[in-house]
């Protein structure tokens, strides 16, 4: 499996990737835009998005398409240069730490992330999730349970 290219998020001017895609409901809910058709393998969505968060408000920044069969015009999806998330409820995931897996291109491979929780487009919750590690069969040689 490829890995897959993220999402970027801008907070207190560091860049994130993201492991969400708050786009992908914004579509869902736009049948007037086209379906993203000859997506790329490192990105089946066949776009990329940059976000900002600044004064707990959820924008979107930018848009790139990836793919090279379906042409959509940005101003399609922003309206201005900055554009208010405001379909957007559910939870960002970022990831906060360096990447662990390498190659393997899944989203499991951070042990430490952000998670920001939004209520049309405003942040209303943000906390770090430390992820469990639990240990593969290979490690346990010698443990009795």
């Amino acid at each position: 499996m490829a890995i897959q290219q993220k999402d970027r998020i801008y907070l207190d001017g560091e860049l994130y990737g993201l492991l969400s895609t708050p786009l992908k409901v914004f579509f869902e809910a736009r049948p007037d835009i086209p379906v993203f058709r000859g997506k790329i393998p490192e990105c089946r969505r066949g776009y990329m998005a940059s976000w900002r968060i600044r004064n707990n408000v959820l924008y979107l920044t930018g848009f790139q398409q990836v793919s090279p069969t379906v042409v959509i015009n940005p101003r399609d999806v922003l309206t201005g240069s900055k554009m208010v998330a405001d379909w957007y409820d559910g939870t960002l995931r970022i990831p906060i730490d360096s990447d662990k897996s390498g190659a393997e291109g899944g989203d499991n491979s951070h042990e430490t992330e952000l998670h920001i929780t939004l209520q049309g487009g405003v942040v209303y919750n943000h906390e770090i999730v430390q992820k469990k590690h639990v240990p593969s069969n290979s490690s346990k040689k010698n443990n009795v349970l």
